[in-house]
């Protein structure tokens, strides 16, 4: 590859950077993102907030630090038995036989005796909205064939989507008698939650919305309560032992406004608060800071030209290249384009077609984020000479 480093001819002018490794280590930081105004400072000890159609995060903290993830860790029961529900194996009304195992599960629960017979969807809505240890663990038996076999499937799921520093070895986060527990990074558990979101949430998020639910008369209120807000919050998960803290997975729909154009569902990540009242404050905050100062900008305009080539010998024959998409991201309005470095294929032959792809830009953005898109040809060229050329143009 041919490496160009050159300004754009805009009304902002962007700095050339010289190691594309040194773009991709600020991005990489594990501190908080820098923000223009002042951002909530948390409770909680590690977090991670994004929103659900992109991948970059909108605030991080120790985000790639491993935690105990207690009942957090339900997420990903549910959505493998989701996936099996979606998939025709099990089914929503197929009975469940409570053990003895699952009847001795402390904690949070739906008060399961062994030898009752309860359904999935009955266990599903449990484990989702009263963070019910008897019913996860049912779950688990249920699916797996025994605790053991499901927690592979966990811990397998985990490697296909993605998570990088976790491990799973029960249903309902409870800790072991030797002290273990499940462990995950806020990363982590952003990507579960993107993830079931995006299979399950047209069935996942009503469950986890619902305020209340009633087994065998027994009536209990969910363990979320950012609910009792009436604010829109619709889930998703929260969590505690004494080594994880308050945990809490919380999602909430940003609608189009006159300030916003796009909608956005938020995912909001934290661990380690001291109580219930620090974590919902967080989410609170952090979710009217995120409303508040960011919004759905064009970061890279299809139509900016970020190279010209002319073909060697010839003057009257030049090729802009321009992204070949633009590239939208919801960000701190204060996010504007820093640096970039332009990639130009070392040898091109004729002919050019519009649209044909010539190099690729890296563009290192003010919040330390990358932002990576092909660079392609703005017009066709089909005679000249038999290669084309960088050349440093004014």
């Amino acid at each position: 590859m041919k490496r160009a480093y050159e300004k754009i001819k805009r009304p902002h002018a962007l700095k050339p950077v010289r190691l594309l490794a040194g773009m991709i280590a600020l991005a990489m930081m594990s501190g908080s993102w820098s923000f223009a105004a002042e951002v909530p400072e948390l409770f909680a000890g590690a977090a991670y907030v994004g929103v659900l159609d992109q991948d970059k995060p909108l605030y991080v903290k120790d985000a790639k630090v491993q935690h105990a993830i207690a009942s957090l860790s339900k997420i990903m029961t549910v959505e493998l038995v989701l996936d099996a529900i979606e998939s025709g194996r099990i089914s929503w009304d197929d009975e469940v036989v409570v053990s003895k195992a699952a009847d001795a599960q402390k904690g949070s629960s739906m008060r399961l005796v062994e030898g009752e017979v309860v359904t999935v969807n009955e266990l599903v809505h449990g484990t989702m909205i009263l963070s019910a240890n008897d019913a996860a663990y049912a779950l688990g038996e249920f699916l797996g064939g025994d605790v053991d076999q499901f927690v592979e499937k966990m811990n397998s799921m985990g490697q296909t989507i993605g998570m990088d520093n976790f491990l799973f070895i029960n249903p309902n986060g409870l800790p072991e008698e030797n002290d273990a527990q499940n462990i995950a990074t806020p990363e982590d558990i952003f990507k579960l939650s993107q993830y079931v979101i995006e299979a399950h949430g047209d069935i996942l998020l009503p469950i986890t919305s619902t305020k209340e639910y009633t087994h065998n008369g027994n009536v209990k209120k969910s363990t979320n309560n950012l609910l009792k807000l009436d604010a829109g919050y619709d889930g998703l998960k929260t969590g505690y032992t004494d080594s994880a803290g308050y945990c809490l997975v919380s999602t909430i729909n940003i609608p189009v406004t006159e300030f916003e154009s796009q909608p956005h569902r938020l995912v909001m990540v934290t661990m380690g608060a001291n109580s219930d009242a620090a974590r919902i404050q967080d989410h609170v905050r952090m979710k009217d800071y995120i409303t508040a100062h960011f919004s759905t900008r064009e970061i890279i305009a299809k139509d900016q030209v970020f190279k010209t080539i002319d073909i060697e010998g010839s003057e009257e024959n030049r090729i802009n290249l321009v992204p070949e998409k633009s590239v939208t991201r919801y960000c701190d309005m204060d996010t504007a384009q820093d640096r970039y470095h332009v990639f130009v294929h070392e040898t091109v032959t004729l002919p050019v077609y519009k649209g044909q792809v010539i190099g690729s830009l890296v563009m290192l953005m003010t919040d330390g984020s990358v932002e990576q898109v092909h660079l392609v040809s703005d017009r066709t060229i089909l005679d000249g000479q038999s290669l084309l050329k960088s050349k440093e143009l004014e």
